[in-house]
């Protein structure tokens, strides 16, 4: 079997949706061959052009190039999408119109199939796209081998690991949950000058990180005692499971898909809610039966996330779409 991998334009901030099928395609097997192409641009009609030469039994578009479809032959292509933050939570007026007949309206009609990477964003395609689901499948993302029990240090105080730079990510309710307690912030995000005025205003102890390899991030996770990740908004949540597989509790939203992901097993929040956050984080440092109990549960919960097992969800559904082209 040959499989055409097909990516949006290359960006140091775009790394999930790459390390997702990355993952997959280090667990494919022997006798699998598989490329992969980038757009050079968000819109790339050149990209488009090209891919109609292409050859492959299945042409499978990562994510974020809807468009692509619209190239590509609709009984040997599958796409997989992860979100509908842009279209639902970020664009307004004209725009979002002319984003959701490119991005949504035209490639969803074209396309027979499509793969979500949680319940929660197969419901928003059926909700927003008016898509049949019975053309769509759930598979979750892999989280990488790389992510495994890591040793603990000893911190006089709770370092908390947060990830991730946009809105949805809901720092400042972090940063007024955590004032006046002794802990410190490990931020994966680019620095700013407002976050970083409000976080000295706060008197608050932090790092920035920014643009990191794969070992800086497990570096990242090694040296926290939980991870934040209490989104407004999400597809997925792949730092909830990293966060799991490497032995640290997680804090997150109580909605979905954070909740979906988590699996009941990780501190459920309203993620409004500064005081919630901050009893949780205090509750979780002081009571270690309860900090070991979301350790053991969360590594096991890790094991569904297994690459191999997700590569071998992927794989049965090339095979199904080869065999009915």
């Amino acid at each position: 079997m040959t499989i055409n991998y097909y990516y949006r334009k290359p960006e140091p901030t775009n790394f999930s949706i790459e390390n997702v099928f990355e993952t997959v395609q280090q667990n494919l097997p022997d006798g699998i061959t598989y490329s992969s192409l980038s757009a050079s641009r968000t819109l790339d009609i050149g990209y488009l052009l090209k891919l109609k030469t292409l050859q492959a039994d299945v042409h499978h578009i990562t994510g974020a190039i809807n468009y692509a479809a619209l190239a590509l032959p609709s009984s040997r292509t599958v796409l997989t999408i992860h979100d509908l933050g842009h279209l639902t939570e970020t664009l307004k007026g004209i725009k979002k119109e002319i984003y959701k007949l490119l991005f949504w309206n035209l490639p969803l009609k074209k396309i027979r199939y499509l793969t979500t990477i949680s319940d929660f964003t197969q419901r928003e395609v059926k909700k927003h796209c008016n898509v049949n689901g019975k053309k769509i499948k759930t598979i979750y993302n892999p989280v990488s081998a790389d992510f495994h029990v890591l040793p603990k240090h000893e911190n006089e105080y709770p370092v908390i690991l947060q990830i991730g730079g946009g809105a949805n990510k809901n720092i400042e309710t972090l940063i007024e949950a955590v004032m006046g307690i002794k802990c410190k912030l490990i931020l994966v995000r680019t620095a700013s000058e407002h976050l970083i005025s409000l976080l000295q205003q706060k008197k608050i102890d932090y790092e920035f990180r920014s643009r990191l390899t794969k070992n800086q991030l497990i570096e990242c996770y090694a040296n926290c005692d939980l991870l934040f990740f209490a989104s407004s908004y999400e597809g997925f949540g792949l730092p909830i499971i990293e966060a799991m597989a490497s032995g640290r509790p997680v804090i997150t939203a109580n909605i979905d898909p954070m909740k979906e992901i988590a699996g009941g097993c990780a501190v459920l929040v309203d993620w409004k809610s500064a005081s919630e956050i901050r009893n949780a984080i205090c509750e979780l440092w002081k009571n270690k039966s309860w900090y070991a109990e979301l350790q053991s549960k969360g590594l096991e919960h890790a094991k569904q996330f297994n690459p191999k097992r997700i590569t071998d969800e992927y794989l049965d559904f090339y095979y199904d779409m080869v065999a009915n082209a």
